[in-house]
């Protein structure tokens, strides 16, 4: 099985040096579009060999979004196991996790195993899961065990908790080879669902998740495309800041930097504001006294500014992608009548009261005095806090009616992942979750900016209702992510290979009193260009170094570059635009084209047949490095400035160059009707037979940069 997959192999070799494999840097993601369909949707991972026939464990994340279903039939089943066979059955011999989505009996998550001499030939599907199937992030963890077969469900990272359903074969079920995914598809149904599966490990030849694992493989996908594997970052983030990695195979150096961390622990009064003297800093025992909280029409609030110098510093707010909070919190009291008083803690992009628009991550506490809607809920709102519906605002509940124990100390984890923003509570400090259910998740889309911390009532009601007694006793803060940040190591084109041409100023011109007649290929193909109209060279006009000139409608053009489908490819020009009107900046061919032109409003266009446009008024007047991929007719193409991901744009780029013939190359010029003659100044022109990987042009770049003096 070591030829199969990737035995990780990371060693620390010191307290900031760490070195291991490129192959133990990452792993796949595996995206399903998951539906009930004629269709096949299928995608396995073959090991290469099987799994022992007695016992093993397999942990993987999934998130789930798009959920869709309905109790009338027919229902969905999704399956994702190991199986003996990758076919695009479900009921080959397999042991894995199953999701019956919609039908009469409702989505229910179960244990799934088998053959197809069970369960009237659709496999056993056995003991059912209570907990609801929705969207938000899962941990799977199935364990062989003999005959013995488990699953356990949870939203804990650390597979703990959760729900835990065991079954036992009743009949053969060995030599499990594949990890496989597949759907039911001899019907169809509107019931759907999106999920990502992700961190697979397998653990072989023991029943608990210790000692060696292994991680999937190369998937293989049906035609179908509803199944797409990439891959994430897995490189160790427990460790300390500025430590180096190097990948033994490729060489590659890495720089790990931790991610900003907030802790207040309330022995000082950093700079919490409050409007109430009834919630203050109780400088004796540390903590924030919510002494008296209202239900009235008196807005009540305490806050911190997180750009403060305490906490994360000026210009800085939480990120809008990522981050964690955890606090320790006292329940309030029972409401001193029969109605309900609302307390709520979070993050706000505003200080406006519960009815202002504003975004918002709060926890929110309901303290009822006829004990019968004492409630915790995770509560996100991009609008009007009081009024708006999903998807605007989404409440879900961390204690149901009920549950939420008055005057307890409970640790809180506040955590933003992308959309997904999820609450828990701990009995304890973030180990004992403080029941198997006391977990909410909810996706809210467009919140950002948020930069204050705050706690504040409901003041939208004329009540006279109050609580006390609750306490914040500390805060900490998680701002953003661990990164890793590739060292760059600067190689020339011809280090990159590959090469179809290059033109490079500094070299290879052919000139009279800087007239340029001719511009030689750099690449080793003999595709010199040739003036139509003679560039003016400009001496160590670039960082002391030779660029040409095609100001007044100056251009060139190389001919024999007949190809029926060049693309896949990339090309990369370092260039000056000159904005003139319209102008041809790079032309490959007269009719079954890929170009890069700009308009008079600063806008590019990389050109397929279909254009990708991205506008900036910087570029003009400006040297840069513009890369261009010009990918499969499925994949599109994309444009970026400089490697710089803030100034890029993808997308469809239509089939120019995916047949056809594509001959000559056209610089400053619209080909051969001489139109669009431009005004660009150039430095270097690069085009590769393939495309560049992100590690190729990061090397590139770093060469560009330095030689042309780049930003």
């Amino acid at each position: 099985m070591e030829g199969a997959w990737n035995i990780m192999t990371i060693e620390y070799k010191d307290s900031k040096r760490i070195v291991g494999l490129s192959t133990d840097m990452s792993s796949n993601i595996v995206t399903i579009n998951h539906r009930l369909s004629n269709d096949d949707d299928t995608a396995y991972a073959d090991l290469g060999s099987a799994l022992s026939n007695s016992s093993w464990v397999m942990r993987y994340k999934m998130v789930i979004s798009g959920y869709s279903a309905s109790s009338s039939n027919p229902n969905n089943s999704y399956l994702f196991a190991l199986s003996k066979t990758n076919t695009d059955e479900q009921d080959t011999q397999s042991l894995g996790f199953k999701l019956q989505i919609g039908g009469v009996g409702g989505s229910v998550a179960k244990v799934s195993g088998g053959t197809s001499s069970q369960n009237t030939g659709e496999g056993y599907s056995g003991a059912d899961f209570t907990t609801t199937v929705a969207n938000a992030t899962w941990y799977i963890e199935c364990i062989r065990n003999g005959a013995d077969f488990s699953v356990r469900i949870t939203t804990n990272s650390d597979y703990t908790g959760g729900e835990n359903k065991t079954w036992s074969t009743s009949g053969t079920v060995e030599d499990l080879r594949y990890i496989k995914y597949t759907n039911r598809h001899n019907t169809t149904s509107s019931w759907v669902l999106v999920s990502t599966i992700s961190d697979i490990k397998i653990y072989d030849g023991v029943t608990s998740a210790t000692g060696t694992f292994v991680r999937d493989g190369t998937w293989t996908a049906s035609a179908s495309n509803k199944v797409t594997v990439a891959t994430q970052d897995i490189k160790p983030t427990d460790i300390q800041d500025n430590s180096i990695l190097v990948e033994k195979d490729t060489a590659r150096r890495y720089w790990f930097s931790k991610p900003t961390v907030v802790d207040d622990d309330l022995s000082n009064n950093e700079g919490w504001q409050s409007n109430t003297s009834a919630w203050t800093y109780n400088a004796s025992g540390d903590y924030l006294d919510f002494a008296t909280i209202t239900r009235s029409t008196t807005a009540q609030q305490i806050y911190i500014d997180v750009q403060d110098s305490a906490y994360l510093g000026s210009g800085n707010n939480l990120s809008d992608s990522e981050w964690t909070a955890r606090f320790k919190i006292r329940t309030g009291t029972q409401s001193s009548s029969t109605g309900n008083v609302l307390f709520y803690f979070g993050f706000s992009n505003n200080l406006g009261d519960s009815g202002t628009t504003q975004q918002t991550v709060t926890m929110k506490m309901n303290f009822n005095g006829q004990a019968n809607e004492n409630n915790m809920t995770l509560s996100v709102s991009r609008v009007n806090f009081e009024n708006t519906s999903p998807p605007a605002r989404v409440n879900s509940d961390v204690y149901a009616n009920t549950n939420l124990p008055y005057s307890t100390d409970l640790y809180m984890e506040m955590t933003r992942n992308g959309d997904v923003f999820t609450l828990k509570a701990y009995s304890d400090e973030y180990v004992t979750q403080a029941s198997s259910t006391s977990v909410a998740s909810v996706t809210v889309t467009g919140i950002s900016g948020l930069q204050y911390i705050k706690a504040f009532n409901d003041s939208e009601q004329s009540q006279s209702y109050t609580s006390g007694g609750a306490r914040l006793y500390d805060m900490e803060i998680t701002n953003g992510s661990a990164t890793w940040t590739y060292q760059a190591k600067a190689k020339t084109p011809a280090q990159i290979g590959n090469l179809k041409v290059h033109y490079d100023a500094t070299v290879g011109v052919t000139a009279s009193s800087n007239s340029v007649s001719a511009w030689a290929d750099q690449s080793g193909n003999g595709k010199t260009l040739s003036s139509v109209s003679n560039p003016t060279r400009v001496v160590a006009g670039l960082n002391g170094k030779d660029y040409l000139d095609f100001n007044s409608a100056k251009s060139m053009r190389a001919t024999g570059l007949s190809e029926t489908a060049p693309r896949p490819f990339t090309m990369v020009a370092v260039i000056n635009p000159r904005n003139g009107g319209s102008q041809a900046i790079i032309r490959w061919s007269q009719n079954n084209y890929l170009a890069l032109y700009q308009n008079p409003a600063n806008t590019y266009y990389m050109s397929g047949g279909t254009e990708l446009n991205l506008t900036d008024s910087t570029l003009d007047g400006s040297w840069n490095a513009f890369f261009m991929d010009f990918k499969s007719n499925a994949d599109g193409g994309t444009l970026q400035i400089n490697l710089d991901t803030a100034n890029a744009v993808s997308g469809t780029l239509g089939s120019n160059g995916t047949s056809g013939t594509t001959a000559t190359l056209h610089v400053g010029i619209n080909a051969d009707n001489n139109n669009w003659q431009g005004s660009c100044r150039y430095a270097e022109i690069i085009i590769f037979d393939n495309v560049l990987t992100a590690f190729e042009k990061e090397d590139l770049y770093e060469h560009l940069k330095t030689k042309w003096g780049l930003p």
